[in-house]
C-alpha cells in the first residue's frame, strides 16, 4: 500500500511527544525526589549520593528535553511539507475558502 506520503514525497510523519514528555516528567519527578530532604540531611554520605542522585536525574531531564526538541522540530518541518504542497496545488484564487482561513496562511 502506498503512503500519501510516498505518493507526493513527502517525509514519513514523525512520532509524537506525548512519551517524551511524560519521560521528562518521571525524569523530574525523580530528581525532587532524590534531593528530598536535603535540607535535614545529617549523614554526608547520604547527601553526596542525595546530590549525585539528584543531578543524574537532572543529566536524563536535560536529554529528554533536546530529544522533544528535535521531535517538535521535525513534526514542524513535516507539517510544512504538507504545507507546501497544499498551496502548490491549490488554485490561485479559491473563492471557496473564507477570509480566517486565508489570513492564517
Amino acid at each position: 500500500m502506498t503512503t500519501s506520503e510516498i505518493r507526493y514525497g513527502i517525509s514519513k510523519q514523525p512520532a509524537g511527544t506525548c512519551a517524551l514528555i511524560d519521560e521528562a516528567l518521571d525524569d523530574l519527578k525523580k530528581a525532587l525526589g532524590e534531593l528530598d530532604g536535603w535540607q535535614i540531611c545529617d549523614d554526608v554520605g547520604e547527601l553526596q549520593n542525595k546530590c549525585y542522585m539528584g543531578s543524574w536525574c537532572a543529566y536524563r531531564l536535560f536529554g529528554t528535553l533536546e530529544k522533544i526538541r528535535t521531535r517538535a522540530s521535525e513534526i514542524r518541518d513535516w507539517g510544512q511539507e504538507w504545507k507546501t504542497l497544499a498551496k502548490k496545488h491549490a488554485p490561485e484564487d479559491d473563492e471557496s475558502i473564507s477570509v480566517n482561513q486565508k489570513q492564517t496562511t
